[in-house]
C-alpha cells in the first residue's frame, strides 16, 4: 500500500459504490479510514453497509460465515465501527459522543447521504465548520447539494441516460448503458481527488472547506467532445459502437475463426497497409475505395466485411501476434478483447500489482492504478502484496471509542450482529 496520505485521518459515512469508492481511492493513497456505520434498527438483522448483503456471497476461509466478495473488494482495509447517530433514537448520545470526538481529530468527514440528511443529523457543513474549522468535509450524491434536482434520488443507470453515457454508447438501433457501474465510480474518483484539492488548501489557509460532487456533474464531464459535436453539426452525434468518433477505419473489434477477438486502429496509411499484409490481403491497400482515410471511413462498411472475410481465416492470437512484432511507422495500436479469465492471466497487470490477492487467497481484487515511486514503503512497481482484509462490522469499535472517547459510555443497546 502507498503511504502518501499515511498522517491523514478519514470518517467515512459512505454507503454501496460511489462513496466507498471515494474512500478506497483514499485508503490506497495510505489514509486511515474509519467506516462509521448504521445500527440499522429497523431491520437489525442486516446492520451496516447494505453491500454487505450484496452477491456475490462467498463461504469465510475458517468457515465461520459469508461475506460479499463486493464489500470485500471495496472496504480492504478500512476499521468499522457502528455508532448510531440520529439523535431520536435509542444509543445516539453516547454515540455521538464518540463520533464528535473522532471527528475533532479528523482530516476528512465523506458521506453520501441525500442532500439534507447529515443536516438533519445536526452535522450540517455550518455546524462542521464552526465546531471543527479544520475539517474537510466531502459530499457526494446524485445530482449536488443545490440545483432543482438535488433532491432526487440516483442510481448509476438514471445518471447515465441523463449525462449522455447512453445516448453516446451503443450501435445506432440499440442505445446501452456502459457496461459497469461507471457514473458511482466515476463520482468516487472525483470526490477524492477533490479531497486531495481540500487538504492542500487546508495547508495554505489553516481551514477546511466544503467539497461538493455530484454524479450528474462528473459524468457528464466526460461528454464533453459529443456536447462540443452537437454544438458545432446541429444534429446528435451517432452512436458508432466500436468505431471512432474522429473518422478512422479500421478503428474497431474483429472476430477470427475462434470466435475470439480484437481491437485494433489503423490511422494512416502505412499502419493499414501492413496490416492488410499481413492480414493476407494487401490488394485492399491498393483499392481505390480504401487507398486514403477518409475514403476508408466513407467505405467502412465494405472494408468492415472485407476484414472480417479475412480474420475469419486466422486464429485471434495467431493473428496478434503477427501484429505485435510491426516495429516502428508501420505498427499500430491493437489488443485482444479479454474476458475476465484473460485479464486475470494478464502478465501486465500482474507486473503492474493491479491483482492483488487477499489473505486467504481466494479472490484477487484489483491494486491501486495510482504508483507513486521513491516513497518510502510504497508498493513496488513489480507483483502484488496482499490486499488488505475488510473489516467485520463493529471489528474496531472498542478500539475506536478508547482512542478517541475512553470516558464515553457504551451505547445501551445490544451489539450489532450481522445475518451474515
Amino acid at each position: 500500500m502507498a503511504s502518501a496520505l499515511k498522517d491523514v485521518l478519514v470518517v467515512d459515512l459512505t454507503h454501496v459504490v460511489a462513496g466507498p469508492m471515494a474512500t478506497k481511492t483514499l485508503r490506497d493513497l495510505g489514509a486511515r479510514v474509519v467506516k462509521v456505520e448504521n445500527p440499522n434498527m429497523r431491520n437489525p438483522s442486516a446492520p451496516g453497509d447494505v453491500t454487505r448483503y450484496f452477491e456475490p456471497i462467498m463461504q469465510r476461509a475458517d468457515g465461520s460465515g459469508w461475506q460479499s466478495a463486493y464489500f470485500a473488494m471495496m472496504n480492504g482495509g478500512k476499521e468499522s465501527i457502528v455508532l448510531q447517530l440520529d439523535p431520536q433514537l435509542e444509543g445516539s448520545r453516547e454515540d455521538r459522543t464518540v463520533f464528535e470526538a473522532m471527528l475533532a481529530r479528523a482530516d476528512v468527514l465523506v458521506e453520501n447521504f441525500r442532500p439534507g440528511v447529515l443536516g438533519s443529523l445536526g452535522y450540517s457543513w455550518e455546524t462542521l465548520h464552526e465546531r471543527f474549522p479544520r475539517l474537510v468535509l466531502a459530499s457526494l450524491s446524485g445530482f449536488g447539494q443545490t440545483g432543482p434536482y438535488s433532491y432526487r434520488k440516483a442510481v448509476d443507470t438514471i445518471i447515465q441516460g441523463m449525462s449522455g453515457f447512453i445516448t453516446a454508447t451503443g450501435f445506432q438501433e440499440v442505445p446501452v448503458k456502459v457496461g459497469t457501474t461507471v457514473s458511482d465510480l466515476l463520482a468516487g474518483v472525483y470526490c477524492a481527488t477533490g479531497v486531495l484539492a481540500a487538504l492542500h488548501q487546508r495547508h495554505r489557509s489553516g481551514l477546511g472547506c466544503y467539497v461538493d460532487v455530484a454524479m450528474l456533474d462528473t459524468s457528464f464531464a466526460f461528454h464533453g467532445r459529443e456536447l462540443v459535436s452537437y454544438q458545432v453539426r446541429g444534429h446528435e452525434p451517432p452512436r458508432l459502437g466500436n468505431t471512432s468518433p474522429i473518422g478512422v477505419y479500421p478503428f474497431d473489434v474483429f472476430e477470427c475463426r475462434d470466435g475470439r477477438s480484437f481491437s485494433v486502429n489503423c490511422a494512416s496509411n502505412e499502419a493499414f497497409s501492413a496490416f492488410c499484409r499481413i492480414l493476407g490481403a494487401p490488394e485492399l491497400a491498393a483499392d481505390e475505395r480504401f487507398r486514403r482515410p477518409r475514403d476508408r471511413w466513407a467505405n467502412r462498411e465494405a472494408l468492415r466485411t472485407a476484414i472480417t472475410d479475412n480474420t475469419s481465416r486466422w486464429d485471434r492470437d495467431a493473428l496478434l501476434g503477427k501484429f505485435l512484432e510491426l516495429r516502428g511507422s508501420g505498427s499500430f495500436p491493437v489488443g485482444p478483447v479479454n474476458g475476465f479469465a484473460d485479464i486475470i492471466a494478464d502478465p501486465q497487470l500482474q507486473h503492474r500489482g493491479m491483482l492483488r490477492p487477499t489473505r486467504d487467497g481466494r479472490l484477487l481484487v484489483p491494486g491501486s492504478p495510482i504508483k507513486i515511486l521513491g516513497e518510502s514503503g510504497g508498493d513496488p512497481v513489480e507483483g502484488a502484496d496482499v490486499a488488505p482484509d475488510p473489516p467485520e462490522l463493529d471489528a474496531d469499535g472498542s478500539k475506536i471509542r478508547a482512542e478517541f472517547a475512553p470516558a464515553a459510555p457504551p451505547a445501551a443497546r445490544a451489539p450489532p450482529r450481522s445475518r451474515m
